[in-house]
């Protein structure tokens, strides 16, 4: 995108300032208010600044448009992200900028001995979808991936994630079959059944290239353990948008369905108001977040 320029896979502070100040605007004016009534006389200048993406506000000030219908989660959201990069742009002002013939170093072509981490950051994710499947039992079948990658380093033809099967914690539970523009490379166990999966790339990436990659893979489960009733992923920095797709088999549906966007995990298991989802008799749920602050939670939760 034009108006974004990448520090550490993130969109720089005006991005993410922009968008909270646009957001904020939007819930003043579809309440009917003016600045003035929201902030007072002598505020009025300072929330013109904020709606228009000037200047950083903080979260008494955001308050101030929850009573008008703001979302309290997705202004909280927008804040964290907005107040983070602004941090980030800050340290990087402070270390001095690269010249523009900088090249990070090229990226690795094969795995050896190199770690998840020495992989991880010559790419970010920019989008990722995952769908679930549930069989008549409760238990989680098959996860898909499909992941739109952008290389941080030039020559990028590797990349990495992890999975696992809460339920269910015994090696050998989950297997894993690449699908489109990638050949699975290399899978690492752990004692509790998680993996990390390798992937080869089926063509050299390069941080100038005009579109992210697309790739995807499938997580097939054995088990005969009915799923914990949360699936929770936590989208790494640089990724913008994060899809969660779950589909359920009868009689075994969800009594009860919400999304979550949290800082924590134990806040992702509590229903709250406004995020309940409506109930589907097909059995089949959605749900894309596109505001995402780094080491926040998201999924969807239910009851059985």
């Amino acid at each position: 995108m034009p108006d974004q320029i990448h520090v550490s896979g993130r969109p720089r502070p005006a991005a993410a300032r922009a968008r909270l100040g646009a957001e904020l605007r939007r819930i003043r004016t579809a309440a009917g208010m003016s600045q003035r009534d929201v902030h007072g006389p002598k505020g009025s200048g300072h929330a013109s600044n904020v709606e228009n993406g000037h200047t950083q506000p903080s979260w008494d000030f955001i308050e101030r448009y929850l009573p008008y219908g703001g979302d309290p989660r997705q202004l909280r959201s927008l804040y964290e992200l907005s107040r983070s990069e602004s941090d980030d742009h800050r340290t990087v002002q402070r270390r001095g900028s690269q010249p523009r013939s900088f090249r990070p170093p090229p990226a690795p072509q094969r795995i050896g001995q190199l770690s998840y981490q020495d992989i991880r950051r010559h790419y970010i994710v920019e989008a990722r979808s995952d769908q679930y499947t549930f069989n008549s039992d409760g238990i989680a079948i098959e996860q898909r991936c499909r992941c739109a990658i952008r290389a941080c380093s030039p020559g990028a033809v590797l990349f990495c994630g992890t999975h696992s099967y809460d339920a269910d914690q015994r090696p050998g539970v989950l297997r894993v079959e690449a699908e489109d523009g990638c050949t699975l490379e290399h899978v690492d166990t752990h004692p509790t059944g998680s993996i990390q999966t390798y992937f080869r790339i089926n063509r050299r990436l390069d941080p100038s290239d005009d579109e992210p990659y697309s790739c995807s893979y499938r997580v097939l489960i054995d088990s005969a353990v009915r799923a914990r009733p949360i699936l929770l992923a936590h989208p790494g920095p640089g990724t913008k948008q994060f899809t969660l797709d779950a589909r359920f088999s009868e009689p075994r549906l969800p009594k009860l369905l919400w999304w979550f966007a949290a800082d924590n995990e134990l806040s992702a298991t509590i229903p709250g108001d406004g995020y309940q989802v409506p109930s589907r008799p097909d059995g089949h749920y959605r749900r894309s977040f596109e505001v995402l602050v780094p080491g926040w939670c998201y999924g969807l939760a239910w009851q059985w």
